[in-house]
């Protein structure tokens, strides 16, 4: 009997598994992929107008450390315009999003919308599977265990207020 249940343990967490990678892993990575193809050409055109900028800049410094700045300015505009200038590096900080809290949050909010694809499954496992933990492990499994708890009383409360919203109308 334990041996049966031991596996039918493993089917499950391994079948979890399987929806945690191809469903909310898979997708995340396809999306991530697919926005660094829309934005691969941008980028790589505007990063190589500010590697010749760049390049010019730092030749110059070298080879003629006493150079005005006014005439390393024209030697880079010889090159890459002003204008193209300001154009590229606008391009490469709406690419290349910078540390922001705001972005951050983002990122938070995205994941927590796909925690609901498996969230439904999280009050059965805690309350069927015997997890385990040490050390540092412990406090996650108190924090698994916690919102496991707190999922089953959203359940429990959303049925008893369609319950009572089905009776109010009989």
């Amino acid at each position: 009997m334990f041996t049966l249940r031991a596996k039918a343990v493993d089917d499950v967490l391994e079948l979890f598994d399987l929806l945690m990678v191809t469903n909310l892993m898979a997708r995340a990575e396809r999306q991530s992929k697919e926005e660094k193809l829309r934005r691969y050409p941008r980028m790589s055109k505007n990063a190589g107008k500010l590697a010749r900028a760049v390049r010019v800049l730092l030749e110059m410094t070298e080879t003629e450390p006493e150079l005005s700045l006014q005439l390393v300015g024209d030697l880079i505009e010889n090159t890459v315009t002003r204008a193209e200038l300001q154009a590229a590096v606008a391009t490469i900080d709406e690419l290349v999003p910078q540390a922001d809290p705001e972005f951050d949050s983002q990122r938070l909010e995205e994941m927590a919308g796909r925690f609901a694809t498996v969230r439904v499954f999280l009050p059965a496992m805690m309350r069927h599977i015997d997890f385990g933990a040490v050390g540092d492990g412990l406090p996650v499994l108190k924090a698994m265990r916690e919102l496991a708890d707190l999922r089953a009383r959203e359940i429990r409360r959303n049925a008893d207020c369609q319950l009572a919203g089905s009776t109010s109308r009989s």
